[in-house]
C-alpha cells in the first residue's frame, strides 16, 4: 500500500517542493528530477524507524504520517531516531506547512504524478516505492539522455549525503584533524539530449588540477575507486587538513576539516568560507572542463560538526573576535542547497554570483539578509585567493 493520490497531492502542496527540515531550502524536484524522498513517521513497515504495530494501514500512509524530506536529512533522522522521535517529526512536519504558500493545483497534481509513478511531461519518472524511500529507476519510456541526467543527479545527492552521514559519525573514509567540517560535491550532470563517458584517464594524469582544499598539493593516489589527493606533507595515511576524491564518474569530493579558529574552535568565519566555497567551485568544475568533462555541473554544500559554532559575520582582524556579530549555529550538519552550474565561471566575480543561492543561505546562519559585499547591483566586491597555487 503507497499514499493515495488526494494525499500525495496535498502533501506535495504543503510542502512548497521543499524539504521540511528546519532552515533546509533543499528542493524535492530540482530541475525536472524527483531527489526528495517520502519519510514516514511511524515506519511503513515492521523493524523500520518508529514502527507502531498498532497503527492501521491507512493511518500509515495517511497524510498524518508523511513528511518529505531530502535525501541528506531523511538520513540524519533515521539515523538518530532517538533525538527525531514521532512527537518532534510530527513538530516539524507541522511547522513546515503551517509556513507553506500556495500552490496552483496544477503544480501540486504534477508534483503529486512525479511521486507517484506517473510520467511528467518531461518523461522522468519516479517508480519502486518501498520502505518509505522513493528509488528511482529507469524504464522502457526513458530516451538514454533523459536516464542519464536521472541517474546523475540521484548519484550526485547520494554521494554528498552518504558523505556528510559517515563524517558526522566520526567515521569518514580519510581521518580528519577535528574540528567543523566544509563539505562540497561538484557533479557532472548531463543534458537530456546529450550524454557523455566520463574518460577518467585524463583526470588521473592531472591530479594538481584537483588539490584539496586549502591546501597545497602534497600527493596523490589512485584505486579502484578514482583519484584521492590529500595535503598532509607526512603522507595519505596521517590525519588531513582536507583532502580531495574524484570518481570514476567524475564527482569531486572536497572536504575541508578544521576550519573552525579560536582559542576552544568555537568560531567559523563567514567571509572565509563565503570564498572558499565559490572559488572551489569554480576551480573544480575548470578542473572537470579541462579533463574532458563537459557542463552541467550540480554543486552541493553542507557544513559538519557545526553545533554550537559562532559564525562571524566578518574577520576578527583590528577587532576581538567577541566583538564581531555572529549566528549562532543550532545543527550539527547544516545543508545550504544546491547550484547547477550550466558553464564554468569565468572570474571571482562570476562565480561568487552562480554561487549565490548557497551563498545567501550561509549568509543567514550568520543572521545576515544576504550574502555580503555584494553591490546593489549584483557586483561581488570582495575577494581574496584561497586557492594554494
Amino acid at each position: 500500500m503507497s499514499p493515495n493520490t488526494q494525499n500525495m497531492k496535498k502533501l506535495f502542496a504543503l510542502s512548497r517542493n521543499k524539504c521540511a527540515f528546519p532552515r533546509c531550502q533543499n528542493e524535492l524536484i530540482c530541475e525536472g528530477v524527483l531527489v526528495g524522498e517520502i519519510c514516514h513517521i511511524k515506519a511503513a513497515s515492521p523493524g523500520g524507524k518508529r514502527y507502531d504495530a498498532l497503527q492501521s494501514d491507512s493511518d500509515r500512509h495517511g497524510l498524518s504520517n508523511l513528511v518529505l524530506l531530502c535525501p541528506i536529512h531523511h538520513t540524519v533522522v533515521d539515523d538518530d531516531d532517538e533525538t527525531y522521535t514521532v512527537e518532534v517529526l510530527t513538530r516539524l512536519k507541522l511547522k513546515h506547512e503551517a509556513n507553506s504558500e500556495p500552490m496552483t493545483n496544477e503544480e501540486a497534481a504534477r508534483g503529486a504524478k512525479i511521486f507517484l509513478n506517473v510520467e511528467n511531461s518531461s518523461g522522468f519518472v519516479a517508480n519502486n516505492i518501498t520502505g518509505g524511500v522513493f528509488n528511482i529507476n529507469s524504464t522502457s519510456n526513458y530516451v538514454d539522455g533523459e536516464a542519464a541526467l536521472l541517474q546523475d543527479y540521484k548519484r550526485a545527492f547520494s554521494s554528498h549525503s552518504n558523505c556528510v552521514k559517515t563524517i558526522s559519525k566520526g567515521k569518514g573514509s580519510v581521518q580528519l584533524i577535528e574540528g567543523s567540517v566544509l563539505v562540497m560535491h561538484v557533479a557532472p550532470v548531463r543534458s537530456p539530449m546529450y550524454t557523455q563517458r566520463v574518460d577518467f584517464e585524463r583526470i588521473a594524469n592531472n591530479p594538481d588540477l584537483f588539490q584539496a582544499m586549502g591546501a597545497f598539493h602534497m600527493g596523490s593516489e589512485l584505486s579502484y575507486e578514482g583519484l584521492y589527493c590529500w595535503s598532509n606533507p607526512e603522507g595519505h595515511n596521517k590525519p588531513q587538513r582536507s583532502y580531495t576524491r574524484v570518481t570514476r564518474d567524475g564527482i569531486v569530493e572536497a572536504v575541508q576539516g578544521d576550519i573552525s579558529s579560536g582559542k576552544n574552535n568555537e568560531y567559523l568565519i563567514l567571509p572565509f568560507l563565503q570564498e572558499t566555497i565559490h572559488q572551489h567551485a569554480a576551480h573544480y568544475a575548470g578542473s572537470l572542463t579541462h579533463c574532458g568533462v563537459s557542463p552541467n555541473y550540480l554543486v552541493l554544500v553542507s557544513l559538519v560538526n557545526a553545533k554550537g559554532k559562532r559564525l562571524l559575520r566578518d574577520f576578527p582582524s583590528g577587532s576581538l573576535a567577541e566583538d564581531i556579530p555572529f549566528g549562532l549555529l543550532g545543527d550539527s550538519i547544516l545543508d545550504f542547497g544546491t547550484v547547477l552550474l550550466t558553464s564554468v565561471p569565468r572570474d571571482k566575480t562570476e562565480s561568487a554570483s552562480k554561487l549565490k543561492p548557497i551563498l545567501n543561505h550561509l549568509a543567514n546562519a550568520a543572521g545576515l539578509p544576504s550574502a555580503p559585499y555584494f553591490t546593489p547591483e549584483g557586483n561581488y566586491i570582495y575577494s581574496f585567493n584561497v586557492i594554494k597555487l
